[in-house]
Formats: C-alpha cells, sequence, structure tokens
C-alpha cells in the first residue's frame, strides 16, 4: 500500500492510499482517499470502462471527500480482465449494476441511494426493478432529469455529485 498526503480544496489534509485488494487468486486494485475527520467511506465499484481513472468519478469522489467523506474507488476487473474486455467487451456489462445482485439484494441492511439518468430508460427499469428486491427500508432511486447513461450532459455530474453527497451527509450523522 502506498500512501501519500494531499491538501483538498478545502484547505483540510487527506491521506491518499493506492490499495492492492486480494479476493481469493485475484487481485483487484483501488484508490482511497480519507479526509481529515472522516465520517464514513463510500466505496464506487466499477466495472470496464468506468474504473476508479475515471474523470466523471473522480469528480463524484472529490464532491463527497469535501463533505469528509472517504472514498474507495475499486475496479471490479483485474488488469488481465481489464485488457481482455478492451478487446471483446464481453465483460463490462456483466458486473457492477444493481439488477445483476440479484438474489443478494433482499439482504441488503445499509441505506441505499441508486442514481439514474432520466434519459436511460433501460438502466432506469433495472434499477426500478433492483429497487423493488432491496430489502432495506431507506432506499431511493433518483433521476436526474433528461441525463443519459454517462451524465454528460451540462450540469448533470454535478448534480449527481450534490445528491450523493446530500444522502451520504444525512446518512453518516450520528444518531442520537
Amino acid at each position: 500500500m502506498r500512501s501519500t498526503l494531499h491538501p483538498p480544496s478545502s484547505g483540510r489534509e487527506r491521506i491518499a492510499h493506492s490499495i492492492a485488494l486480494n479476493v481469493g487468486p485475484l487481485t483487484l486494485q483501488g484508490d482511497l482517499v480519507v479526509p481529515a475527520a472522516a465520517r464514513g467511506v463510500v466505496l464506487f465499484a466499477h466495472g470496464s470502462g468506468s474504473g476508479r481513472h475515471s474523470p466523471r468519478n473522480r469528480f463524484v469522489a472529490g464532491a463527497l471527500q469535501q463533505q469528509g467523506v472517504a472514498t474507495l474507488l475499486l475496479d471490479l476487473l483485474t488488469e488481465e480482465e481489464e485488457a481482455v474486455d478492451r478487446e471483446t467487451a464481453h465483460l463490462r456489462f456483466d458486473i457492477g449494476r444493481p439488477d445483476l445482485a440479484g438474489p443478494y439484494l433482499p439482504r441488503v441492511q445499509a441505506p441505499t441511494l441508486l442514481i439514474v439518468g432520466g434519459a436511460d430508460p433501460v438502466v432506469l427499469r433495472l434499477n426500478e426493478a433492483a429497487l423493488r428486491q432491496l430489502g432495506v427500508r431507506d432506499k431511493e432511486l433518483v433521476t436526474v432529469p433528461r441525463a443519459t447513461h454517462l451524465f454528460e450532459e451540462p450540469g448533470a455530474l454535478e448534480e449527481v455529485a450534490r445528491l450523493a453527497a446530500d444522502w451520504f451527509v444525512r446518512h453518516f450523522e450520528p444518531e442520537v
């Protein structure tokens, strides 16, 4: 594990680690950033085409970090699988979607927020089905109007970051 100290834009210190997570015979790569006095940690689990180096993912993670939330951006494909998938594209649609969690969705205990582009009817339908199966009471699906799958429209990614930061700050507050 390698760690470095980086000052975020808020002026508070944060610790950044590049990690290698061993899962059985596989090694997954990730980036962990822990702001000073972090109130919780959010795991970003990425499939192919949208990994931990993605500017979109780093933008949302940065918004969370500015609110005092630690982030772990983790690639679900190994480096070898990612190389194969760049050529074949056969793995990218087989990981990371909530509807693929199937029988595990009713067992989810953590509050869950799903954010989907309003102009992405296929992914919206898949997330609606996953939401119905989630076992946790505190769950929500939010659509970003006129946004497509990658939230590339002006202001869409900023809205995703705002929604996510609001959700996690609210859910990481200590219970009294």
